[in-house]
């Protein structure tokens, strides 16, 4: 199963540096690059996207405005040159949070063997979480709503 995705960035040489990092996977299957926010949203409004990389300082709508707007969002992982920003992405239940410039070592860790896509390594990690959070209601219900997610969207269950 290949995860469909996109790349919002207004910067070149970055979408073409995560366009490389996307195709040497051989688990994505990259449906569109976008210059801004408005391509984008025509993107999403035609094709089934499960995962966006999107970049944060953007001309005409910042990144995680952008987000704030869609009623229906894939899945998401925020790349950006600034490290301010991750909390409120965080609270937008983004997957992750890559800085820029994001190394092959930094890519893989959402790929690799030890990744969320990888179903048996989520099994384990997701008994270690509730593990750790069971004293936490408050933040326990969030991380089972935003695994919920993901797993609906990889069309697990």
């Amino acid at each position: 199963m290949n995860i469909r995705c996109m790349i919002v960035d207004d910067e070149p040489l970055a979408r073409e540096g995560m366009e490389r990092l996307v195709n040497d996977t051989g688990i994505f299957e990259l449906v569109a690059t976008c210059n801004n926010s408005l391509e984008a949203n025509k993107i999403l409004s035609h094709e089934k996207i499960d995962l966006m990389f999107l970049d944060i300082q953007m001309p005409g709508m910042r990144g995680i405005d952008f987000l704030k707007t869609l009623q229906i969002r894939p899945l998401v992982i925020i790349t950006t040159a600034y490290p301010n920003f991750a909390l409120e992405g965080f609270e937008l239940n983004v997957l992750d949070y890559l800085v820029k410039p994001i190394t092959p070592e930094r890519f893989l860790r959402l790929t690799g063997p030890k990744s969320f896509w990888n179903l048996k390594e989520m099994k384990t990690l997701l008994i270690k979480k509730i593990s750790f959070l069971s004293g936490r209601p408050v933040i326990l219900k969030r991380y089972f709503s935003a695994t919920f997610y993901l797993l609906k969207r990889l069309r697990i269950i």
